[in-house]
């Protein structure tokens, strides 16, 4: 992977090949972080050869995806059994949000320690609604990233929209603290 500075990930991105609008030394983004931090917050790209497929599997990402969905779908279930009139229609959303708690148990206890880690590091990142590590801004790249890096990023995404144009599919975006589950 490449160690780079957040701000400087154009820079990056063009060493993998993909051509990217020039930085301007003096931007704004740049003379605030200065301003404010002695070294600037640093993340690593790497782009993965091999399927995407392959990659959200070995991420465990398909499957943090579903245990997202099966959750989501049991608090609904859980409000409209508040809701409900009748002892039937309780009782089928009761067992219907049960077989849904289990389902996503199963799930959970199929990760692997490696998953997990992951999972957790998308829940603290918290760059979208459902704590994916696929964030639109993205464009189909993986981060993982520090609670800190991910704030920095998502503040500036704006500003930084150029670079964020260049990732894709493939590539995993994350913090040196996070290159082991990464590379496993």
């Amino acid at each position: 992977p490449f160690l780079i500075p957040l701000l400087a990930l154009r820079t990056l991105l063009a060493t993998c090949g993909m051509s990217l609008l020039d930085a301007s030394p003096n931007s704004s983004l740049l003379n605030r972080l200065g301003s404010q931090l002695e070294q600037p917050p640093h993340v690593c790209v790497q782009d993965v050869k091999g399927s995407y497929k392959g990659l959200n599997e070995a991420l465990g990402l398909d499957v943090l995806d579903d245990i997202y969905r099966l959750t989501r779908l049991a608090e609904k279930l859980t409000k409209e059994m508040k809701l409900a009139f009748t002892v039937q229609a309780k009782s089928g959303l009761t067992s219907s949000t049960q077989q849904l708690l289990d389902a996503q148990c199963s799930l959970e206890e199929r990760l692997s320690p490696n998953q997990r880690t992951i999972r957790e590091i998308a829940e603290d990142m918290a760059l979208n609604v459902r704590n994916t590590c696929k964030p639109r801004f993205g464009h189909g790249a993986i981060f993982l990233l520090t609670k800190e890096d991910a704030e920095e990023l998502f503040l500036q995404r704006d500003d930084l929209a150029a670079e964020l144009a260049g990732l894709r599919k493939g590539h995993v975006v994350f913090s040196p603290e996070f290159e082991e589950p990464v590379m496993e």
